[in-house]
């Protein structure tokens, strides 16, 4: 209860009942306590009791209205920023993909060679200093990638002596034998051809198996021994077996016509027959003379599987070749081993992934009345009338 001294008893207004010196002396007590920086309730009669009453703790919202100001100018630049980026990622991206798909659109290797007469075949792919694949031939133009040498037509570009002639060169009229098209892709195969055949035995023995059998057999021919004069390729790659006077011919032969796969690529080389030649195979053979029965008996005898032939004191061997194809263009075969094949016609024909070494072995043969000769489809052979020169490629 307020003591006397914080009453003070103003003059109350006449007419006022007792209900209301009592409020108007609540009111100045009131007043007194207030501090300085409020004020105190409007007492106008004029104002209604329900009227809001004035907030002392109300403060003025300027400060608040520069941060909102503040806020406003940040959250814009955060909200142009972000944009700028979005348009930098959606320009990116398709700047990306356009590109990607540009590449995938170029063409990487062949896609269609069909032959069109008068035009030449699409999509070819051209690789400085190799000939071009699938160059099927166009009628009116020169086959690719033949060496010219004078007096020789395109497709010969070997030169076969007299007695051993260019026999069985496939040939179509009005153009060169050469077929520039490459290997037929349905005979690429990393298996040894089907069909029975045989190839020269290495030094490291037979090929790789690759799906077949090898059988091998020997030859050996007793040449000319009156001053005897074999010769042969410095580090000759033959099985051993070969001096001045007598040599041996060392083959591996597969005898089943069904192990292996597809069909001998087509190119320029030859292998031995056996039984009949493979499919694009042309038939031949060589016949040496070997040394005669005269003061030393003929020594010639064979062993275990040979090419088809015959083998007495003298010796016929049969081969098969073909130049349906450019030796330059390379052909698929298995190539985890070295093997032999025989040069054909233009040089030694090229295997994919092995490198290819021409080697030679010259035979002397009879000296008195010699009978040597070639017929047919037989290896590149350019020894003199009477000694054969037969060249091997080798490939490692």
């Amino acid at each position: 209860m307020a003591s006397a001294e914080d009453i003070t008893c103003d003059a109350v207004p006449k007419g006022n009942t007792n209900e209301d010196n009592l409020t108007q002396i609540i009111i100045n007590s009131d007043a007194k306590k207030m501090p300085k920086n409020q004020h105190p309730p409007n007492t106008s009669p004029s104002v209604g009791r329900n009227a809001l009453d004035f907030n002392p703790a109300y403060v003025p919202n300027a400060p608040r209205q520069a941060t909102c100001k503040c806020t406003y100018v940040r959250t814009g630049v955060v909200v142009i920023i972000t944009a700028l980026l979005a348009v930098l990622i959606f320009v990116g991206a398709w700047f990306y993909f356009r590109n990607d798909v540009r590449d995938v659109q170029k063409p990487t290797q062949v896609v269609d060679t069909t032959y069109t007469s008068g035009h030449l075949a699409v999509n070819t792919i051209y690789i400085t200093g190799h000939s071009a694949a699938d160059t099927t031939y166009i009628p009116g133009h020169p086959d690719a990638a033949t060496t010219s040498i004078p007096g020789h037509s395109a497709a010969d570009t070997t030169y076969m002596r007299p007695g051993c002639p260019d026999a069985d060169a496939t040939s179509i009229p009005s153009h060169s034998a050469v077929d520039t098209t490459s290997a037929d892709r349905t005979s690429i195969t990393t298996e040894w051809p089907l069909g029975r055949y045989g190839l020269p035995k290495t030094d490291t023995g037979c090929p790789e198996p690759a799906g077949v059998t090898w059988r091998t057999g020997v030859r050996l021919q007793d040449t000319e021994d009156d001053n005897p004069n074999n010769q042969w390729t410095p580090g000759l790659h033959f099985d051993g077996g070969f001096w001045k006077n007598d040599m041996y011919q060392k083959f591996c032969m597969k005898t089943s016509r069904s192990e292996g796969y597809g069909n001998w690529p087509r190119g320029s080389y030859c292998i031995f027959k056996r039984n009949g030649c493979p499919s694009g195979f042309g038939i031949g053979e060589v016949f040496w003379d070997d040394k005669d029965n005269n003061f030393h008996k003929n020594k010639n005898y064979m062993r275990g599987e040979v090419p088809d032939g015959i083998y007495d004191h003298n010796t016929l061997i049969g081969y098969c070749c073909r130049n349906d194809g450019n030796a330059n263009t390379r052909i698929r075969l298995p190539n985890r081993s070295p093997f032999y094949l025989f040069r054909y016609r233009q040089g030694c024909q090229q295997v994919a992934g092995m490198n290819v070494r021409d080697e030679y072995f010259h035979w002397d043969d009879e000296d008195d009345n010699n009978g040597n000769r070639c017929v047919g489809a037989h290896p590149y052979d350019d020894g003199d009338s009477n000694n054969h020169k037969l060249h091997y490629c080798y490939y490692y």
